[in-house]
């Protein structure tokens, strides 16, 4: 439940920014590729903190971690609104991404422990916590902009809850620092015990997983940081409406991660991997073919659905690499496939200037497609059932 939270806590914090970002493109007066630019900075401090994180996580134990940069996405997320050049707004991005990069791979290594404990699935339950809380901030974004509440002291009130939130889960998540891989016990060492390396950068296994995650995590930042943007600028939609096909996204996501791990559970991880991705490219090409509201709201939601188990998968099978730390492991999978999200913002901004959001939007989320197929094959090589 603990992590489960924190999860919810992330997912929630994120989703209050990203339905804005119509509003700041347009405040700012930013084209579509200085946009992804702007994206792209707050993308460069994610990949630095898991440059750094994974032994850091190993070091000193993934609890603390989650406590200390949770606490500071916190604080700082709500103060992106505030922004009133493109210096500022790029600053900002950028601190509040290095906290969520030390974050992720923290929080992923408690969901990766914790699901050693149990039997049956739960990891595709875990991260859909993540989505529901990504629903439940772009619902307030959509709510807050319908009834003319102002955007930034409704972030304040919002973080500020879920910062409770956060410090009541992370106290109460595992005191675990290592775990032994191919077992189900846990082993823990001294905080401050020697480590090899200070950075976490992949190699072999987890390298090419990391690649895949690179992929996945291109496919989603198409629907979640342009999702709003493509309703606001091409179909003219209002801005709380804009502001809803964030939510669809993340609120399709949650739904099939919650009975996720019933189908991962029956068909595999592997034809669950492949099938979410075939799912994932046929929601975002309906999206973005259609001139009618409604049905690229359902789009961006089947797209968000057939996403919902590519990623815990894959984070799973980082964590789960013979002679690999879970931490270690989990953030340098991450390190690489943060170069997806690096990239991906430049990319759709550039080919939405020079061609349409709607192309740049499909090239990119098929990019999930490629990640499911190959993550299928790529199991073989690690510790995580088929």
């Amino acid at each position: 439940m603990a992590t489960a939270l924190v999860f919810f806590v992330n997912g929630a914090a994120l989703g209050g920014i990203a339905p804005n970002y119509p509003s700041i493109k347009e405040h700012l007066h930013l084209s579509g590729e200085q946009f992804g630019l702007c994206l792209m900075c707050g993308s460069l401090g994610g990949f630095l903190a898991l440059v750094f994180a994974g032994n850091i996580i190993d070091r000193y134990g993934s609890r603390r971690i989650v406590f200390i940069s949770g606490t500071a996405l916190c604080l700082l997320l709500p103060w992106i609104l505030t922004a009133q050049n493109v210096f500022a707004f790029c600053s900002l991005l950028f601190v509040s991404w290095l906290c969520n990069g030390a974050l992720d791979p923290a929080m992923n290594s408690q969901a990766v422990i914790v699901q050693r404990e149990y039997i049956k699935p739960i990891l595709s339950a875990i991260h859909g916590c993540w989505s529901i809380g990504g629903f439940a901030g772009g619902a307030l974004v959509a709510l807050g902009l319908r009834l003319r509440f102002p955007p930034l002291m409704e972030a304040l009130i919002v973080d500020s809850l879920l910062l409770i939130v956060l410090i009541i889960a992370a106290l109460n998540m595992l005191p675990t620092i290592e775990t032994e891989i191919g077992t189900e016990s846990f082993r823990l060492r001294r905080p401050g015990a020697a480590i090899a390396s200070h950075i976490t950068l992949p190699s072999g296994i987890v390298l090419t997983i990391g690649a895949l995650l690179g992929l996945a995590f291109a496919g989603e930042a198409a629907g979640w940081d342009w999702s709003a943007l493509y309703l606001r600028s091409t179909l003219k939609a209002s801005p709380d409406t804009a502001a809803l096909a964030f939510g669809m996204f993340a609120g399709g996501m949650a739904l099939a991660r919650f009975v996720g791990d019933a189908v991962v559970h029956r068909l595999g991880n592997a034809k669950a991997l492949w099938l979410g991705g075939i799912v994932s490219v046929c929601g975002f090409l309906f999206a973005v073919s259609t001139t009618v509201t409604a049905v690229a709201l359902a789009g961006f939601a089947l797209a968000g659905a057939g996403m919902a188990n590519v990623i815990p998968i894959l984070f799973r099978a980082a964590g789960s690499v013979s002679g690999v730390g879970t931490g270690s492991g989990i953030a340098g999978a991450s390190t690489c496939g943060y170069i997806g999200i690096l990239i991906a913002g430049p990319v759709i901004g550039f080919l939405s200037d020079r061609v349409s959001s709607a192309f740049a939007i499909a090239i990119v989320g098929s990019l999930v497609a490629v990640s499911g197929l190959q993550g299928a094959k790529i199991l073989r090589r690690t510790n995580v059932p088929q």
